[in-house]
C-alpha cells in the first residue's frame, strides 16, 4: 500500500490524524481531539506546514531518541514525528515527510 494520511479514533474516543509510510509505519501523528472536524482542520494545517518547510522543531527524549514537532507559522504544535535513534535519521524522516506527505491521499476514518 502507498503512503497515506488516516484519521483514526483511539481507545478514548478521540480522533487523530496520522501519516503512514507505505509499509504501514506511523511517521507523523497529530494531536488528539474529541472533535473530528478539528482534526481535519489540523490535517490541512499540517499539509501547509509540510509544504512551506522549516516548521519542524527537533527534540531529544530521555532515552536519547530524536523526534520533531511540526508547528504552525505562529509556533503552535500540530503534530509529532515518530522517535528515531539519531539526528541524522530524524533529518531523513523530515525529508521523507516533505517529499511524500504533502500530496498523500486521506483514507476514510479508521479505528486505531
Amino acid at each position: 500500500m502507498r503512503s497515506r494520511f488516516e484519521i483514526v479514533a483511539d481507545e478514548h474516543d478521540r480522533f487523530v490524524f496520522q501519516f503512514l509510510a507505505s509499509d504501514g509505519s506511523t511517521l507523523l501523528r497529530g494531536l488528539p481531539s474529541r472533535d473530528r472536524y478539528t482534526v481535519q482542520v489540523e490535517l490541512m494545517q499540517a499539509r501547509t506546514a509540510l509544504r512551506v518547510g522549516n516548521r519542524f522543531v527537533k527534540h531529544t527524549d530521555d532515552d536519547g531518541g530524536w523526534f520533531a514537532v511540526l508547528t504552525q507559522k505562529k509556533g503552535d504544535p500540530i503534530a509529532r514525528t515518530s522517535t528515531v535513534r539519531s539526528e541524522r535519521e530524524l533529518d531523513d524522516l523530515i525529508e521523507q515527510l516533505a517529499k511524500h506527505a504533502v500530496g498523500a491521499p486521506l483514507l476514510k476514518h479508521q479505528d486505531a
